[in-house]
């Protein structure tokens, strides 16, 4: 979900300089901000309170609750709207669904997850800046490669990787938790108990923030080719100013996984934990909490470059069809998709075992490793699952689901930049809702979802919702690129610029699939990526098992991010 920053289009449209500087940009920011804070607070109110009766929901799930328990949840949550947030702006939270106080948890929470994210944000960015500016300025596409690849890895799958790496191999660095309860420490005492914690969990976040902001400067970069080195560092480090804040409020949904995968006691890590508990008003909290930083950031940097932003900002066209499919980079990126497609009808069509298949229970080839059976060349699960085939089969309904999200993305977001260009106002609604979305935390919103539909109605959030939800996102940023430079142009052109962005979407999509399948807020009955990779950071002895399945996802996630780029 956070490769969704990479677009360099998700600046304020307001060109304003120095003495320059009109009031109207903070108008229109202040108003932003007030319509974002009801909007978020609106949504995180009707979704936990109102889609179904909370004390059910927190009973179908805890069953010990005392009377005194449920008094408390019933005077909170009966509180109506305008109770909740007055009691939310004063800092009370109220209790959890186990009778623990939230006024003091949130907080401590808030600031182990902020421990995590703002140094990765800081040193992503200038790390991200310097790498980006000069790998276009180098003979060759290695470095821009090498950021495509990393955006394409999801940051859980990284985390688990290092896990695997350091702690269980090497014996070096701590794999879970904040610090060590008790002596001895990591590291001689408790100050490097704690830096020891947080090396390998800072580090996947790090490497999150490090490929947006590479990505980013990359992209920007290539408009300022002609300029000294100094120069286009600076002129670069504006649209990073721009992005900062969507890219905050995107590691927010990040750090849910990663936190998640190190056990690290964050806003994340405590929000799954109270969707799969149904814990309404701890959730409530912490989710009310994370948009609302995510919103602040986004309206401050939005402020912060209305300072530096230069007059009469250029708009590059994409290339064209034409003359990608001529260059080097556009054959290699087709050559990419078309690998992606084979193994996706090779998974619908041909894979050697059906989705799902415990047949080595039977024939006793389970837990094996990858290259040592003709017949399962990337191994088997503890649980007789083939390793290869189920890949194959999450791959396909991975990649079917990403397929109508962004033609739901494409059409939709087309649509919308058309009205846009024609009506300001529309357009920069279009980017607040954008940007509500982005603060709104779309994967923690999608897991509520998923997991009041299993205790209401016994089935999983249908794919269509999940489709209609995530490609309306999509649309958003479409519609915001595709306006981009059009201001007198029809659906053609338009399309031109909405196509190319759409293959990003379709890549970012997959990710957030992945993401959504790994905190186990999807169907288990359906082969996915997410799903597998889930197996394998359960069964984290078995290496291939968790993999084989995150090299193929991130194989099919690089490659629609490289035919994006490719027009750029």
């Amino acid at each position: 979900m956070g490769a969704l920053a990479l677009s360099p289009y998700m600046s304020p449209q307001f060109a304003v300089s120095g003495a320059q500087l009109s009031w109207r940009p903070f108008l229109w920011a202040a108003v932003a901000a007030l319509a974002g804070f009801f909007a978020i607070t609106l949504v995180v109110y009707a979704s936990v309170f109102s889609i179904a009766n909370p004390l059910t929901l927190v009973r179908l799930v805890i069953h010990n609750l005392t009377p005194a328990q449920l008094q408390q949840l019933q005077d909170y949550t009966g509180l109506g709207y305008f109770g909740w947030l007055g009691n939310l702006l004063m800092g009370n939270f109220g209790v959890s669904a186990y009778g623990v106080s939230l006024n003091s948890s949130i907080p401590s929470w808030t600031s182990a997850t902020l421990e995590l994210v703002l140094p990765s944000l800081v040193f992503g960015a200038i790390v991200g800046l310097f790498l980006g500016v000069l790998s276009t300025r180098m003979h060759g596409y290695f470095l821009r490669l090498l950021t495509l690849a990393l955006l394409a890895m999801p940051a859980f799958w990284v985390g688990a990787m290092l896990i695997r790496g350091f702690p269980l191999q090497l014996g070096s660095l701590p794999s879970c938790c904040m610090a060590s309860p008790y002596p001895p420490y990591w590291w001689g005492s408790q100050l490097g108990d704690r830096l020891a914690h947080l090396v390998l969990p800072s580090t996947t976040m790090w490497l999150a923030s490090f490929a947006i902001f590479s990505a980013i400067s990359g992209h920007e970069a290539r408009r300022f080719r002609e300029l000294q080195l100094a120069g286009a560092l600076k002129a670069t480090l504006r649209k990073l100013v721009a992005v900062a804040g969507p890219v905050l409020a995107l590691l927010l949904s990040v750090s849910m996984a990663v936190e998640t995968v190190f056990a690290w006691p964050g806003l994340g890590y405590e929000a799954v934990r109270a969707t799969m508990l149904m814990d309404v008003t701890t959730l409530s909290g912490i989710w009310a909490t994370l948009g609302l930083v995510g919103l602040v950031a986004i309206i401050v940097s939005t402020l912060a470059y209305l300072f530096i932003r230069p007059s009469g900002e250029q708009v590059k066209p994409p290339k064209s069809w034409r003359k990608v499919w001529h260059s080097a980079k556009g054959k290699a990126a087709a050559a990419f998709v078309v690998i992606t497609l084979i193994l996706v009808l090779w998974g619908a069509l041909l894979a050697p075992y059906p989705a799902g298949s415990f047949a080595c229970l039977y024939q006793k080839c389970v837990n094996l490793p990858p290259f040592t059976n003709a017949a399962h060349p990337l191994g088997t699960e503890p649980s007789g699952v083939d390793v290869f085939s189920e890949t194959l089969h999450g791959l396909a309904n991975d990649l079917g689901m990403v397929a109508l999200i962004s033609v739901v993305a494409l059409f939709l977001g087309s649509l919308l930049a058309l009205v846009s260009v024609r009506s300001r106002v529309f357009g920069f609604l279009v980017r607040g809702a954008l940007y509500a979305a982005i603060a709104i935390q779309v994967p923690l919103a999608l897991g509520w979802f998923d997991r009041v539909s299993v205790v209401r109605i016994a089935e999983n959030l249908q794919a269509s919702e999940t489709i209609l939800l995530i490609g309306v996102l999509g649309a958003l940023l479409v519609s915001i690129v595709a306006k981009r430079g059009s201001e007198e142009s029809g659906m053609v052109e338009i399309l031109k610029k909405a196509v190319p962005m759409t293959f990003f979407v379709g890549g970012a999509s997959m990710l957030l699939l992945e993401n959504i399948s790994f905190l186990g807020f999807s169907s288990p009955n359906t082969a996915s990526i997410g799903l597998l990779l889930q197996d394998g950071f359960v069964d984290i002895q078995s290496w291939w098992v968790g993999f084989f399945p995150g090299l193929f996802g991130a194989f099919a996630v690089f490659s629609l991010f490289f035919l994006s780029d490719t027009f750029s």
